[in-house]
């Protein structure tokens, strides 16, 4: 009974969600109503391609992981554009989809033992855009433009899709405001639907549902705690239309820059090959870029990774992105502000006040908290989470392996950020936005808890 019960314990967590999903599900009939057939077949068709892409890229480097193929590709249409325009500042999107697809076609014919896989992406595109394009007055549009994601994002994204991203960086909504990810939505739409003029559509925002799934697949879990760590991503994104509008349903930077995040990471713990964490380590590096918070986490894995033997010798690359944004700002973007957020702060000053305990509203930890354990079935997830980190360490004495220290290490200085900023600098803005902040590395607590199941409940109870 007992190892049963052990075998089975990643899908016994579960349950409390499964609970609550059908509870909710008795109360309300349009549950689901969020997303219709379209939709959904457009964004499964757009993962399919995306899929076959990354599929691709894996035959040419078996080491790489799926995922990091997918993020390669949609990366390198950035890294094209934006060294571009230290030539020429008319470069635009729709002239970079079609240079950098020739690239990556020219590359494939190159390294493909058998060529015929390219008809893999060939037919998959072709076969979404038919699809995406006769039923376009059947897909969701412009739906949850509210937010940042209207004052903000959008309009950021209409300047680069429709005119360039050089343009959208010198008339910004907020000059220097991070655009890397708003790039990468407007070529997602580009690819997935290559209409003349930009509309969010749900697919594109959905697509990542089926793109974090591949993820969880990719991890080094048992195949059951693959499927487990799937059940319990999905029951929380369909439970709860918060978390949907940051992961799914909208243009949330949070949804991007968390696949980005713990995409790669996983990528440079499943590679077994030094010369492929060069090219990993330097597509890390873009996690600078993302948002406020993940920046500061990627110089820490710039530390974590400088201290450790194996590492050491790429570490360095985590500064590629950093080095090429210094480069943008001495060429094209001269006189244009670097950091929206980090002007508006003094930085000497709120580190005193930190040291010092001066100034500081304590308070609004409580209120974050409040807040935060507002969302039940997340907060489970969160609790879970610790729970789990201090069960093992100290009850079990299950050591953590290199990978799940970093993950807990990450988890922890998060919120530790978090907390920090919205005492200090940002003490008087409205508590509400830093529970995204939180949110946005829920799939890294679910990889996290699974891999300790894995590693450590069998370990210790399964004889």
């Amino acid at each position: 009974m007992k190892k049963l019960f052990v075998n089975n314990l990643g899908l016994i967590i579960t349950f409390p969600l499964i609970f609550n999903l059908l509870r909710n599900l008795l109360t309300s009939e349009d549950y689901f109503n969020f997303i219709n057939f379209f939709d959904l077949t457009s964004s499964a068709l757009i993962f399919l391609f995306l899929l076959s892409f990354g599929y691709l890229v894996k035959l040419t480097n078996n080491s790489l992981t799926l995922t990091f193929g997918i993020i390669l590709y949609l990366i390198s249409f950035f890294i094209f554009e934006s060294i571009g325009y230290i030539f020429t500042t008319q470069i635009n999107l729709h002239t970079t989809f079609v240079i950098v697809n020739g690239l990556w076609l020219i590359y494939f014919l190159i390294n493909l033992k058998k060529k015929i896989y390219i008809l893999f992406p060939t037919s998959t595109f072709i076969l979404m855009r038919l699809f995406n394009l006769s039923q376009v007055d059947e897909i969701s549009f412009s739906k949850n433009l509210i937010g940042d994601v209207a004052d903000v994002f959008l309009p950021n994204i209409l300047k680069i899709y429709e005119n360039n991203l050089y343009f959208s960086l010198t008339n910004p909504v907020f000059e220097g405001y991070p655009q890397f990810m708003t790039y990468l939505d407007a070529l997602i739409f580009k690819l997935s639907f290559g209409l003349y003029n930009y509309k969010f559509g749900l697919p594109t925002a959905f697509v990542f549902y089926f793109l974090f799934l591949l993820l969880f697949f990719e991890t080094q879990l048992s195949f059951k705690n693959k499927i487990n760590a799937s059940l319990f991503f999905s029951i929380l994104i369909f439970n709860s239309t918060w978390l949907q509008f940051l992961f799914v349903t909208s243009l949330m930077n949070e949804r991007l820059a968390s696949y980005l995040f713990i995409g790669i990471l996983i990528t440079i713990f499943t590679n077994n090959k030094e010369k492929n964490l060069k090219l990993v380590f330097f597509i890390f590096s873009f996690i600078f870029i993302t948002k406020q918070f993940f920046s500061v986490l990627l110089l820490v894995c710039f530390l974590v990774f400088t201290a450790s033997k194996k590492y050491r010798k790429n570490s360095f690359l985590l500064l590629s992105a950093f080095l090429l944004r210094e480069l943008y700002h001495v060429t094209y973007l001269r006189g244009v502000q670097k950091d929206h957020h980090i002007v508006q702060i003094n930085i000497s000053d709120t580190i005193l006040d930190i040291i010092l305990f001066r100034n500081l509203s304590l308070e609004n930890i409580v209120i974050i908290l409040n807040n935060l354990f507002t969302d039940k079935p997340a907060t489970y997830l969160i609790v879970l989470f610790f729970t789990i980190s201090l069960l093992f360490r100290y009850l079990f004495r299950s050591d953590n392996t290199y990978e799940e220290n970093l993950y807990l290490f990450l988890s922890v200085l998060n919120f530790l950020f978090i907390f920090l900023l919205y005492i200090s600098v940002w003490r008087d803005m409205e508590l509400e936005s830093p529970i995204r902040y939180i949110y946005s590395f829920i799939p890294v607590y679910i990889v996290f808890i699974y891999l300790k199941l894995d590693r450590s409940v069998n370990k210790s109870f399964v004889a």
